[in-house]
């Protein structure tokens, strides 16, 4: 049994790929005999395709890296308006004989 995918198709010619090797000779001597017989039978394997995956996990890796960069600038952000309220809230504090 040769566990192969269709790559192309055009009319009644097609391409496949296998991911053993495929025995020609054996196949060849074999299209002689009327009893070979190719046969689908329609299952299909649930793997992504190789494009998809990695575009998948580029995708990823961008949103990770936006979320670290809005959580560095959030940080930053917080950081800057507390020292920017720290100086007038002291001198209201000190003001206020607190």
């Amino acid at each position: 049994m040769i566990v192969a995918r269709v790559m192309w198709r055009d009319g009644a010619r097609a391409g496949l790929r296998t991911d053993e090797r495929v025995p020609v000779d054996e196949i060849v001597m074999l299209g002689l005999a009327p009893a070979l017989q190719l046969t689908a039978n329609g299952e299909r394997r649930r793997q992504p395709r190789l494009e998809q995956s990695s575009r998948l996990r580029g995708r990823t890796i961008e949103f990770v890296g936006l979320l670290a960069i809005i959580a560095a600038l959030s940080g930053a952000g917080a950081s800057m308006i507390g020292a920017a309220f720290a100086r007038p809230l002291g001198a209201v504090v000190s003001a206020l004989g607190g």
